[in-house]
C-alpha cells in the first residue's frame, strides 16, 4: 500500500468513527435525564461507551454520581462502569461517595 492509499484509508476510518459516534445516543445526555430506557439503549448500540469520557473528563457513571442520579448509577455499576476512573481533576465515585457523607453528617 502506498502513501496516498494508507492516507485515504485513514481518513475513511476516521470519518467512519466520527459518524459512528454522531449518531449513537449521547449516554451523558441519558444520564441527565435519569432516563434508564435511554442508557440501556446506548449501551446496546455502543458497549464501549460505559467508560468514556465526556464533559469535564467525567465517565458516565461519575457524571450520574455528581447529578445524584441514583437509578443511573446503580444500572451502569450493574453493567460494570468502572469505578476507579476519575473526572478531570481526579476524582473518582469512591472519593465522592466519602466526601458527600462527611457533608451529610456535618450540615445535615
Amino acid at each position: 500500500m502506498n502513501v496516498k492509499h494508507g492516507a485515504y484509508l485513514l481518513l475513511f476510518l476516521t470519518i467512519n468513527l466520527m459518524l459512528e459516534y454522531a449518531l449513537a445516543i449521547d449516554i451523558f445526555a441519558e444520564v441527565q435525564k435519569d432516563s434508564m430506557a435511554g442508557i440501556k439503549q446506548a449501551l446496546t448500540e455502543n458497549p464501549k461507551i460505559i467508560n468514556s469520557r465526556g464533559p469535564g473528563e467525567q465517565t458516565p457513571l461519575m457524571h450520574a454520581v455528581l447529578q445524584g442520579k441514583v437509578k443511573a448509577v446503580k444500572y451502569l455499576l450493574k453493567k460494570g462502569a468502572d469505578v476507579t476512573i476519575g473526572e478531570k481533576d481526579g476524582y473518582t465515585r469512591k472519593l465522592y461517595h466519602i466526601i458527600n457523607n462527611i457533608i451529610k453528617r456535618l450540615y445535615f
